[in-house]
């Protein structure tokens, strides 16, 4: 079965992810364990996996869901890597972290990575005239300055999907005055690159370099 690391800080969402978890599996409410500490050490790494490996009570799935994943200290991730590469054929394996940034990338690499979506905020005047110069340079034929971007916006200050967001959306209100089939290419790259990027673990430089000299 999968391994998956849901991002959210929100207890509504979480509980909502859960629910179609066990919809989708038809996982029964007796076969759902829920491990919530607030930090998790190599001790509690090894109670669980004693428990993965327990078959379902009621169904043919069970879903264990581990809350604060992103408090395991590194020594308990490194246990972890053997069962969320090739977790038990029967079990679900849900770590809730608030951030990915707590991961190893060890981790990160043998999990889904999915994240809370969230409404997207309006942006000032100030920041869309700035987000429009972006526009202006993906659409350029100079690659220096395409790298440059992505070097900067892959950095650890910024927030890459933000950013991303925010420019799909610069660029969606520029299209809807100029039909610029380059500007409409672009759009579609952008949109591909944000579900990567929301999606899964990946390093986020390449990511964009990929997509900026596409």
């Amino acid at each position: 079965m999968q391994s998956v690391i849901f991002v959210s800080q929100n207890p509504q969402t979480i509980d909502e992810y859960i629910t179609k978890l066990t919809t989708t599996w038809s996982i029964s409410p007796f076969d759902i364990q829920k491990i919530q500490e607030e930090t998790l050490g190599i001790e509690q790494v090894r109670n669980l996996q004693k428990n993965l490996y327990l078959a379902p009570y009621k169904g043919t799935y069970k879903l264990l869901c581990l809350y604060n994943a992103d408090t395991l200290t590194s020594e308990a991730q490194n246990a972890l890597l053997k069962v969320l590469e090739e977790p038990p054929v029967h079990t679900f394996f849900l770590l809730i972290a608030k951030t990915e940034e707590a991961f190893l990338p060890t981790v990160l690499s043998r999990c889904t990575v999915v994240k809370e979506k969230k409404e997207a905020t309006p942006i000032s005047d100030e920041e869309k005239a700035i987000i429009s110069e972006d526009v202006a340079i993906l659409l350029s034929q100079d690659i220096a300055p395409k790298l440059l971007l992505a070097e900067k916006k892959s950095d650890e200050k910024n927030n890459t999907t933000k950013w991303l967001e925010d420019l799909i959306n610069v660029a969606h209100q520029e299209l809807l005055t100029d039909d610029d089939p380059h500007k409409a290419q672009l759009l579609i790259s952008l949109l591909k690159t944000s579900e990567i990027l929301t999606r899964y673990s990946v390093n986020k430089r390449l990511l964009l370099e990929n997509t900026f000299l596409s």
